[in-house]
């Protein structure tokens, strides 16, 4: 395909990156894209930067941490297994990712103009319908469902906790001190 859009893979990341699109390479102005291939044990640790990232399992399971605070995600075996558990970053925000048995993760990038707290989504917290058919592309969402999922990212976005409880469950991690 000859295509400025088109970008064959592995073509744009070095290890442990198989994908790697920034705003800057793709010449557009605010998303981008890494996709991390973790072995077993491996860990990578990046700075948000200007960029908001929400961290999602493509097969795998890994812990994600931001600062003194962690998420486990469950993860999925693949992409075709259905909705997985997420991570959100906030802008300006160190954190790394983490797999003690090998996974394949997205990290998805947004420009952002103010920084959010880290914040943990689960599959099962926010109700989606699963379409199962003979086709290749099986299973996938609902329209409707996806624009539930849009909103809920968005208002979260936004910091209008009110708004994403009325989809799904919201949860903040607290820390404990330790005595």
């Amino acid at each position: 395909m000859d295509s400025k859009h088109y970008l064959p893979a592995s073509s744009t990341g070095t290890h442990p990156y198989a994908v790697s699109i920034t705003p800057e390479s793709a010449g557009w102005r605010e998303s981008s894209l890494w996709v991390v291939e973790l072995g077993a044990g491996d860990v990578v640790e990046r700075q948000s930067g200007d960029d908001e990232v929400v961290v999602v399992p493509l097969s795998g399971a890994v812990t994600v941490g931001c600062g003194v605070d962690e998420f486990a995600l469950a993860g999925r075996h693949s992409v075709f297994d259905g909705p997985t558990d997420f991570a959100y970053v906030g802008r300006d925000s160190a954190y790394r990712v983490a797999s003690a048995n090998g996974a394949r993760v997205a990290l998805c990038g947004a420009r952002a103009r103010r920084q959010l707290p880290f914040r943990y989504g689960a599959a099962a917290e926010v109700p989606v319908e699963l379409i199962e058919d003979d086709t290749a592309w099986s299973p996938y969402l609902t329209p409707e469902d996806i624009r539930k999922l849009d909103t809920v990212r968005l208002a979260l976005r936004r910091g209008d906790i009110a708004e994403a409880a009325k989809h799904g469950r919201v949860f903040e991690l607290k820390p404990v001190a330790a005595e």
